[in-house]
């Protein structure tokens, strides 16, 4: 297998990576996000992995990282990028919440538009929702929630129109990261779970 992982420095990205080194030490990995220190320290616990450091919210980036895919020729792609503003819509700046939607909605898109066009149709493809963000009102997290109810309506769109190709939509619950801030609900009530047990699962669905 040939696997691309998009938003893999921490968090489930790098839950969901480690977890394929370990599986499939076999196979060739290509890692990206913008935080490029840390995907070379994962990076050298597997001597096939190719890293690219990319801000997904930047088109001349996203044009770089698309000849970097192409190249790459993945069997699997997850789009595992994530994250946003965190408090009262009002009074965040305009500019905080639409970083917050290129990054968990436009780009997605743009990544399923490059990937239907350009690679072949037996190249699966990952998407990372929210069970909860994805579904429901998720207070101090507007853009973030508007974010997720609308990739969900997207990936199942997909779905329906290209029913031969492999294009799947996971909806994991909150985890109990340094991304999720600190006065979030989740960690509150205590339901945010761990990043690694959420990969396992996501993997296991995955039959991967």
């Amino acid at each position: 297998m040939k696997i691309a992982l998009l938003g893999s420095s921490r968090g489930l990205g790098k839950g969901v990576y480690e977890l394929l080194v370990s599986r499939y030490p076999e196979s060739s990995f290509f890692i990206s996000s913008r935080k490029g220190s840390l995907l070379k320290a994962h990076s050298k616990a597997h001597s096939n992995t190719q890293i690219f450091v990319c801000d997904f919210t930047k088109e001349a980036e996203q044009e770089l990282l698309w000849v970097e895919l192409k190249s790459f020729s993945p069997t699997h792609i997850f789009c595992i990028a994530g994250g946003g503003v965190h408090g009262e819509f009002y009074k965040k700046e305009m500019k905080d919440h639409l970083w917050t939607l290129q990054l968990n909605l436009i780009f997605p898109m743009k990544l399923a538009h490059f990937c239907l066009n350009t690679l072949p149709a037996q190249t699966s493809l990952v998407f990372v929702g929210s069970s909860v963000a994805e579904n429901t009102p998720d207070p101090l997290a507007s853009s973030y929630c508007s974010a997720k109810h609308g990739l969900r309506g997207f990936v199942t769109t997909l779905q329906k129109e290209n029913p031969n190709r492999q294009i799947i939509l996971v909806s994991p619950p909150y985890m109990d990261t340094d991304l999720l801030p600190a006065g979030a609900w989740p960690r509150r009530e205590g339901i945010a779970q761990s990043a690694n047990s959420v990969a396992q699962q996501i993997l296991t669905d995955l039959n991967l």
